[in-house]
């Protein structure tokens, strides 16, 4: 499949958004499945619910809204239908590569916060079995950044550096616009 194959070669550093169709279909289909593995990470870790679901579905709106003001700044609003797809598509691909660690990475969190929660030291061999798995979430992260910038660069014409300090800043941006929405949306009204 050639749309594969082309984000394949994005999540490479060897594609471009502009190689793929400008297509309302893929979108959704890109947009699904960045939802639906965002979801998935989301429920192991938290437990399955609406809440969480309804979270996923803002984080990718808002993560949308933020790249189309990007473009539109540059004066390339056209450019987002594909720039979304690849950045959709690559998001869905890094969450699921991870997604057979979550429960190692799960667990050593809960312990390392309840440990923490306690006072007392982590033992010495704690982090050990973990380590890897760590190192491999760490690389994937820094990996997805670096194709968030890659996008970002071909997409708003600008130098690679500049762009991974715009994609680093779109994604703590998008961060606290969830974390407002959130806070204002669940906050009980007094009657």
């Amino acid at each position: 499949m050639p749309i594969l194959k082309i984000i394949f070669d994005i999540c490479l550093l060897r594609g471009r958004p502009q190689d793929l169709p400008a297509s309302w279909n893929l979108f959704w289909l890109c947009a699904l499945g960045s939802v639906v593995t965002g979801y998935a990470s989301a429920a192991y870790v938290e437990g399955p619910s609406l809440a969480g679901l309804l979270h996923v579905v803002l984080h990718e709106a808002i993560f949308g809204g933020a790249v189309w003001v990007l473009l539109k700044t540059r004066n390339h609003p056209e450019r987002w239908l594909q720039s979304i797809v690849a950045l959709y598509a690559v998001g869905a691909l890094f969450s699921l590569v991870t997604l057979p660690v979550l429960p190692q990475l799960t667990e050593f969190a809960k312990h390392a916060f309840e440990t923490i929660q306690q006072g007392a030291a982590m033992p010495e061999g704690a982090a050990m079995p973990v380590g890897g798995v760590v190192l491999f979430v760490f690389t994937i992260a820094v990996w997805h950044l670096l194709v968030t910038a890659q996008v970002l660069h071909h997409a708003m014409e600008l130098s690679f550096g500049l762009s991974a300090l715009i994609g680093i800043f779109t994604v703590v941006a998008v961060s606290i616009v969830e974390i407002v929405f959130i806070s204002i949306f669940s906050v009980p009204v007094s009657a």
